[in-house]
């Protein structure tokens, strides 16, 4: 879906709150996204020949105005249901574990503790260059880090918080073993 960007004078504006602050009032059980403004607005609309001005807009919603997800909780300001949030992925460590951590920390790199299924239950440390997560514009970055005997990768998908939001591992195929 493109966003585009549209542009209205601040009567329009202030018409477009009222109808939206109506329609709300009569639709008290499920919350009106501003989609919902925009089709009443661009159906129910009327201009006055004479004086060129906006007139009565209706401010109530038939069933058919409203889509089947509006009963879902809406993103007031684009009337789509937000995404839900990822809950970071925990892993139980020992002081000992957090004391390296801490020790190997730098300005530049932070240190992770991470599950990979092929090396095991024990968690490993795994560096990740604070640049590539903080300057981001993601919210979500992907991070790979090759390890292990025999190497393999764990692709980690950290946010701006350093927090685990999901992981895997894959085994690793070099090209130059194959041209």
């Amino acid at each position: 879906m493109t966003l585009k960007k549209i542009t209205v004078t601040k009567e329009i504006w202030e018409k477009l709150t009222e109808i939206k602050k109506d329609l709300q009032e009569t639709q008290k059980e499920q919350e009106i996204g501003w989609d919902n403004v925009f089709i009443m607005f661009l159906k129910n609309y009327e201009i006055s020949k004479e004086k060129e001005e906006l007139l009565a807009i209706p401010t109530k919603l038939n069933n058919n105005s409203i889509s089947s997800k509006s009963n879902q909780k809406l993103d007031p300001t684009l009337g789509i249901p937000p995404a839900p949030k990822k809950k970071p992925i925990k892993v139980d460590i020992d002081k000992k574990q957090m004391r390296i951590l801490a020790k190997k920390e730098t300005k530049s790199i932070k240190y992770i503790l991470i599950e990979c299924n092929m090396c095991g239950s024990k968690p490993i440390l795994m560096p990740v260059p604070k640049k590539l997560v903080l300057e981001s514009k993601d919210p979500v970055v992907d991070i790979s880090y090759v390890h292990g005997n025999p190497e393999h990768v764990i692709v980690a998908q950290l946010d701006h918080d350093f927090q685990v939001r999901r992981r895997r591992v894959s085994q690793v195929v070099y090209e130059k073993d194959y041209s």
